[in-house]
């Protein structure tokens, strides 16, 4: 009997070891597919930070032109502010001018017209 229960015993042992096997076979799949996404993973993140690079490249272009830009300008804006002040004063100037030569213009029609009636 004790023979018996050693065999069902080895049975169960081989049974059990048959498991931890298939068990282990699962695990290396498992350990496989946490490969593949670990290679996925480092890859997109490879590219992602090649992506960054590029944007901070573009970024630091961008801020160049823009110091660069406001360089150029930042002197010229008080000479653009005379430019406009002094072009209109002179716009002021020239319609004065002009209200007073439409002026002019009516005061002489009216005195043609009237010399033309005495006339005719």
């Amino acid at each position: 009997e004790m023979d018996q229960r050693f065999e069902e015993m080895d049975q169960r042992f081989e049974e059990m070891d048959q498991r931890f096997e298939e068990m282990n076979q699962r695990f290396e799949k498992v350990d496989l597919k946490f490969e593949r996404m670990d290679q996925k993973f480092e890859q997109k993140f490879k590219e992602v930070n090649e992506h960054l690079a590029e944007h901070d490249k573009k970024f630091e272009e961008m801020q160049r032109s823009l110091v660069l830009i406001e360089y150029e300008v930042t002197d010229k804006i008080p000479a653009l502010f005379d430019g406009y002040s002094a072009n209109n004063e002179h716009f002021e100037i020239l319609k004065k001018r002009v209200d007073e030569l439409e002026s002019k213009e009516n005061l002489n029609s009216i005195k043609i017209s009237i010399l033309e009636d005495k006339i005719g």
